[in-house]
């Protein structure tokens, strides 16, 4: 039996979301009816492909993983192209680049609802969560991981695209992370230790350069706060959430962009649907609270989500009335232009299921504690009683 079963009702609603939404290729949709969202980001999988893994649906993770293995195999010849221009020094094709998400089949999108698909931390986080899923178990994708770490080594001094596809004329934190974690990974997954000194470079440019007044910012040109930091030390690894740095940051994630009506704003300024407050961001700082060791703050961000959660235990993209947006007057325009905002989201529902789990754990942990303590002083009758 999977062990599922210390997982709330949104969690197990959320489970079968996801698989319900998964291709017979591997890949999962982003949203199943927000019509511009119909593709596998390969960030976005890599979260959910996290999260089935660690409440035990590790066939549907595995599946992922040999999905992307595919994709990014399918463009060797473009990676190898990109990759022998940046050793010779050579400006690169930008036409070379690959794609953030696909079309289900593994193919790229062309034409239709195409805007800006260019982002390097989706393969740097893909090669992480493999990393994670295989658990020091030999790589059966070693070509793939070969071709998307040359490609991150080939690329990462480059200007992209962000997590929320924005500011594609400059490099960003949260991205240069992704990358590092994913090189360690590739460093350890095919014992090639290149990938490790470029890791190494990539996280000495970030503290060099993306560290200010003590706090990482989005960006060596942009010294706000983004939510997507979290993910340096929750789950990249890349640094401790009591590293004076990151807990300065997180505490200026919580001072600045926890909505008033609860909630996790992406960044201020955000306008999109009106900059509301992201489900999956809410969970995401549950994460980092639960490791800097604040359960109860932990078990809150979980129960502000919990309570967006519909009937079916669908959870959204985002919060959108008045009191949980930044602009709320932008919300009608992006409506106008594609809809209500994505319900279901799964990378929503992953990291819900990530920190639902993660907390259980801890529940149990202290039970288990406690009972060991029970046991001990019923053997020594001497203590009863202190």
């Amino acid at each position: 039996m999977k062990p599922t079963s210390r997982l709330d009702w949104v969690s197990q609603a959320g489970i079968r979301v996801i698989k319900d939404n998964q291709d017979v290729s591997g890949a999962f949709l982003a949203s199943p009816n927000f019509r511009v969202y119909r593709y596998s980001w390969v960030r976005d999988g890599s979260y959910i492909a996290m999260a089935l893994s660690q409440a035990g649906e590790r066939q549907a993770s595995a599946a992922f993983h040999n999905w992307t293995a595919r994709a990014v195999t399918s463009q060797a010849d473009k990676i190898t192209a990109l990759s022998k221009a940046a050793r010779q020094g050579r400006q690169l094709d930008q036409r070379l680049f690959l794609p953030t998400r696909y079309l289900v089949d593994g193919s790229v999108e062309t034409g239709g609802d195409s805007w800006p698909n260019t982002q390097f931390d989706g393969y740097g986080t893909w090669l992480w969560a493999l990393a994670d899923h295989l658990g020091g178990k030999p790589v059966s994708q070693e070509q793939a991981v070969v071709l998307a770490a040359d490609y991150l080594a080939s690329v990462w001094q480059l200007p992209c695209y962000d997590y929320w596809e924005e500011f594609g004329d400059r490099q960003h934190t949260s991205t240069l992370a992704a990358i590092a974690a994913g090189l360690r990974a590739a460093a350890d997954l095919t014992g090639k230790p290149r990938y490790g000194q470029v890791a190494q470079d990539v996280w000495a440019w970030v503290l060099e350069h993306c560290v200010k007044d003590g706090m990482f910012v989005k960006g060596p040109q942009d010294s706000r706060v983004d939510a997507s930091l979290l993910s340096l030390a929750v789950p990249l690894g890349l640094t401790a959430v009591d590293d004076p740095v990151y807990a300065a940051t997180l505490a200026r994630i919580e001072a600045e962009l926890v909505s008033p009506a609860g909630g996790v704003w992406r960044y201020l300024g955000d306008s999109y649907f009106g900059g509301g407050a992201w489900v999956l961001l809410a969970c995401w700082l549950g994460l980092a609270q639960l490791k800097s060791g604040r359960a109860a703050a932990a078990q809150a961000s979980l129960g502000w989500a919990s309570g967006f959660a519909s009937s079916a235990g669908w959870l959204p993209e985002q919060i959108t009335d008045p009191d949980h947006t930044q602009q709320p007057e932008w919300r009608t325009p992006w409506a106008e232009k594609w809809g209500e905002p994505a319900n279901p989201l799964l990378w929503s529902q992953a990291m819900y299921i990530l920190l639902d789990d993660r907390l259980a754990r801890v529940d149990a942990e202290d039970s288990s504690s406690t009972d060991k303590s029970s046991i001990m002083a019923m053997a020594d009758p001497g203590r009863r009683g202190r």
